[in-house]
């Protein structure tokens, strides 16, 4: 049952966190539509839509990511209640088939590796984002 409130603690948090970069990403799509239909442009109003579309595309790139890590915690949250299951159902019936919950477990650490790459993936790109802002 540790693992799987493990696994409910990393979703809660990410799904926050993929909240949060859904409103960034609704709020620059807002910025880019006002500037584009604004009848003064002039070269910073083209620079901050070519920057804005950069940011566009990093985010999307980012809710793919922790689209795939959430749907991988979930995974690993269902394989060790799997595993729990399979553990009482063995100790209740006396099977003699404890292999079944080494591969649901096993099943749950590799979701849990998945997601954990993907969550990587998008710690990278934000890391990534902040370093171009320096930059400028």
């Amino acid at each position: 049952m540790l693992m799987v409130t493990g696994a409910a603690s990393m979703i809660w948090g990410l799904q926050r966190l993929q909240f949060a970069i859904v409103n960034r990403l609704r709020a620059l799509n807002d910025e880019r539509l006002e500037l584009s239909h604004s009848p003064a442009r002039d070269v910073l109003t083209e620079a901050r839509l070519v920057q804005i579309g950069e940011q566009l595309h990093s985010l999307t790139r980012r809710i793919r990511y922790m689209r795939n890590s959430i749907a991988s915690f979930y995974l690993s949250a269902l394989a060790f209640f799997g595993c729990s299951i399979s553990i009482a159902l063995i100790g209740w019936f006396n099977l003699p088939a404890a292999w079944i919950c080494t591969v649901w477990f096993e099943a749950g650490m590799v979701a849990i590796y998945v997601a954990l790459v993907y969550t990587l993936a998008d710690i990278r790109l934000s890391y990534r984002a902040v370093e171009v802002d320096v930059q400028l």
